[in-house]
């Protein structure tokens, strides 16, 4: 089985453009307030630098629908935002909500609709992340492995070049998501890392 990669937290032209040298689906850019955060006015510029092959995800937590507007039109094909917004979804945007890992986890999640089916482009109806999003905290492999069982999702949350084979054997996702995992520090990407990652992912054994 082929698993998506999402690489999430690009914060300049030129690291994005590195992406095209490497095997992964999707690009995350976040607008929520972050370390790794980026101006919406910049968002076009960033958004077009990358390859037509990767899916560009906005990353929010609980956009207004006026920045949903902006980031679309800058050039977002998908949404990542609480799994509770209720905002305007543009029709073209796909919406990839994101559950926080915590003891009703998998309550939640069985409570939940998916809105957007999967796609060739991205697999994932939902993305599963660790406790605090952003931070690189694991998510609980047991109660997203439970969670994998009634949707397909995505795993984020503390994955790194050197826990990501594991994850994926456990858990099962269709896809995974990596930000901190792949850093020299915050917001500055290591081609090396990604390298590293991408193979973990592909090539496991």
């Amino acid at each position: 089985m082929r698993h998506a990669i999402k690489i999430c937290g690009f914060t300049t032209v030129e690291s994005i453009k590195q992406m095209a040298a490497f095997d992964i689906d999707a690009i995350g850019l976040v607008f929520a307030e972050s370390i790794r955060q980026v101006e919406l006015r910049d968002a076009e510029r960033l958004f077009a630098a990358i390859p037509e092959h990767i899916l560009p995800i906005a990353v929010f937590r609980m956009p207004t629908d006026e920045q949903v507007r902006q980031v679309f039109e800058a050039g977002a094909r998908a949404l990542q935002v609480r799994a509770s917004w209720t905002g305007h979804q543009p029709e073209g945007l796909r919406k990839l909500p994101y559950f926080s890992d915590g003891p009703n986890l998998v309550e939640r999640f069985q409570a939940w609709t998916p809105s957007d089916p999967p796609s060739e482009s991205w697999p994932a109806v939902a993305l599963l992340d660790g406790p605090k999003p952003g931070t690189g905290e694991t998510a609980n492999l047991g109660r997203s492995r439970t969670a994998a069982r009634l949707h397909p999702i995505a795993l984020a949350g503390g994955l790194t070049p050197h826990n990501v084979a594991m994850a994926i054997s456990y858990v099962k996702p269709v896809a995974v998501d990596v930000s901190s995992g792949v850093e020299s520090s915050p917001g500055v990407k290591n081609p090396d890392l990604i390298r590293a990652f991408v193979k973990a992912v592909r090539h496991p054994y």
